[in-house]
């Protein structure tokens, strides 16, 4: 037996509505119930004539109940920012639409428990914290935005039924069952149902983290309310409270995206030391902060065309933080990627250099060098990012692509000593 969903009568509402069961379900049980409500549709226009037939569908269902509805073009692939992805940029973009003509009203979204499975296990093999593995909670304010989830007591099959029950549809994507699609989709079809097989806790230990997470969101706000965002309370404040806190004070300056840890350390370890004047330091998602020498910080949020060619001696720093990127001959959080060179031929120092115009590197396996350009535009780079992707290089040799291509440079032998050099993104 599944749950019933109680309504807040009073509130004003507004259901973000795609055409899924999930969200079919949530307006079908609003309606029946007699609630007064609003549907928005969000046409991303990422699936050519598939994302106007769930516009037209989703139309369709409320003109038949006469429930208002409203449908908004996003234009994704146009408007992605450099380092977001399609999901992380779509995100943004309907963040910022609904902030701007949403703001008072309260957003029902039709978030489940399996969701709420998906998301704890996908952000744990992120390495996220507390705040981040419990974030699909019942109520959430997000910079003003009021957003409500009533539905995290059904399971995906519950919701199936109740439309079933009612012989409803909706609108299916087909890339959803498909288990090598993405990690969600993984983890949906192959990993879920195993760990269910072996135990039933992982709800229980989800509610504990929510309670840790509250309190710790909580002791984040206090600091930043009493103090404000410090250099002196950023420093010595608990770690476990630095990406709370620097998240709020994103969110003061009209910033959603959320920090990561590289960017919290980069943060840290810029303001160790006071700059001379002034240092800007990039923090991703095209957040820029400025150091100031009387310790204060101001924020930024711009682009950058391009970021300065930096020698690194990694014997000496071995990890460093450039533009919006970070290399480390050992371990990194969020690592994207790595190549392994031979020792012997490996330079005391390496340039990283944005790419530029007739950049050629020697492909591994290959006797002749080939343009940087072709690799870059094979890859799955955003187009407003190829400009200034990095380039590592031992002098003028181009000897790896990070995340695309490494070169003939530095091929290892069985048992010979190696060096693993890694990348990631703030």
């Amino acid at each position: 037996m599944v749950p019933i969903v109680q309504f807040n009568q009073a509130e004003d509402k507004v259901v973000l509505f795609s055409g899924g069961a999930d969200s079919t379900a949530l307006m079908q049980m609003m309606h029946e119930q007699g609630i007064d409500f609003m549907a928005l549709h969000f046409n991303h226009h990422l699936r050519a004539e598939e994302s106007n037939a769930d516009e037209a569908w989703c139309q369709n269902f409320c003109a038949e109940r006469k429930i208002e509805f409203v449908s908004v073009n996003l234009y994704v692939r146009e408007d992605m920012q450099r380092g977001e992805t399609e999901e992380s940029a779509a995100r943004r973009m309907r963040l910022e639409y609904l902030q701007e003509h949403y703001i008072e009203k309260a957003l029902y979204l039709a978030h489940h428990a399996d969701d709420v499975d998906e998301t704890f296990l996908m952000r744990m093999m992120r390495g996220a914290g507390a705040s981040g593995l419990s974030s699909l909670r019942e109520e959430r304010d997000l910079g003003g935005l009021k957003l409500i989830r009533p539905l995290l007591d059904w399971d995906r099959s519950d919701l199936h039924e109740y439309l079933i029950e009612r012989q409803l549809s909706w609108r299916e994507d087909a890339t959803n069952a498909d288990a090598d699609y993405c990690l969600r989709n993984k983890i949906r079809h192959e990993v879920l149902p195993q760990l269910k097989e072996l135990g039933t806790g992982l709800r229980s230990t989800q509610k504990l983290l929510a309670q840790a997470a509250d309190f710790l969101e909580s002791e984040a706000r206090r600091h930043l309310d009493e103090s404000g965002f410090t250099r002196e309370m950023f420093l010595t404040i608990h770690g476990a409270l630095k990406q709370r806190v620097l998240r709020l004070w994103f969110e003061q300056n009209g910033n959603y995206s959320i920090p990561s840890s590289n960017a919290v350390e980069r943060l840290e370890q810029e303001w160790q030391d006071l700059p001379e004047r002034a240092a800007t330091v990039p923090l991703g998602h095209g957040v820029f902060v400025t150091l100031w020498s009387d310790s204060t910080i101001t924020f930024g949020k711009e682009v950058q065309d391009q970021w300065q060619s930096t020698s690194w001696t990694w014997l000496e720093k071995p990890t460093i933080s450039i533009g919006e990127f970070i290399f480390s001959t050992g371990p990194l959080s969020d690592e994207l990627g790595a190549e392994v060179f031979a020792k012997k031929d490996f330079p005391k120092e390496l340039l990283i250099q944005p790419n530029f115009p007739g950049a050629k590197l020697i492909p591994f396996g290959k006797k002749s060098p080939r343009k940087v350009s072709d690799f870059i535009s094979m890859a799955s780079i955003p187009a407003s990012e190829r400009k200034a992707w990095p380039l590592v290089t031992k002098g003028e040799e181009i000897i790896w692509i990070p995340g695309v291509k490494r070169a003939e440079f530095g091929r290892t032998l069985n048992d010979e000593e190696t060096i693993r050099l890694a990348y990631a993104r703030l």
